[in-house]
């Protein structure tokens, strides 16, 4: 069995879900937090093999991708005059 979607794995819930709760958390965007959260786990697992999983893994984890997205470009214009 490969193990090398460990690393990226690893990578992901100890060094980047903590600077994006960080980051976005004081600030009280939640809505690009999860969009985030999406956008990167989705992509670790699909290039970790998560589409070979199951039948429609592969559709799964890019609509996840695609939903983390649309999150992440909602929270952009929704706080376009916040900080400008």
């Amino acid at each position: 069995m490969d193990y090398f979607w460990v690393v990226p794995a690893v990578l992901f819930v100890v060094v980047i879900i903590p600077l994006i709760g960080y980051f976005y958390g004081r600030q009280g965007r939640w809505t690009g937090a999860a969009g985030w959260f999406l956008l990167l786990g989705g992509q670790v697992v699909l290039q970790a093999g998560g589409g070979e999983w199951f039948a429609w893994g592969g559709l799964l984890w890019l609509a996840v991708t695609v939903f983390g997205f649309v999150l992440v470009i909602m929270d952009m214009f929704a706080n376009r005059g916040r900080y400008s």
